[in-house]
C-alpha cells in the first residue's frame, strides 16, 4: 500500500512541472511568467502563514479551555 503513495506523489508533481514549464512558456511573455511564478510563489508563503496562525490560534483555545472547570474557586 505504501508504494502506492509513492506512485501518487509522483503523479502530482508530473502536472506541476508540465503546467509550469510548457504552458507557462507557450502562453506568456517573460514579465507574465515573472509575474505568474512571484504569486504563486507569495500566495504559497501567505497560505503557510494562514495556517500556522489557524495552528496557534485554536491550540491556544483548546489550551485556554482545557483548564476551565465548573469548580467554584
Amino acid at each position: 500500500m505504501v508504494i502506492l503513495l509513492f506512485l501518487m506523489f509522483g503523479s502530482s508533481n508530473w502536472f506541476i512541472t508540465y503546467q509550469e514549464d510548457s504552458v507557462n512558456k507557450a502562453y506568456f511573455t517573460t514579465r507574465t511568467k515573472a509575474l505568474n511564478n512571484h504569486l504563486y510563489f507569495h500566495a504559497h508563503i501567505a497560505l503557510a502563514f494562514l495556517f500556522a496562525h489557524g495552528v496557534i490560534v485554536w491550540g491556544g483555545g483548546y489550551v485556554f479551555g482545557s483548564g476551565y472547570t465548573r469548580a467554584h474557586d
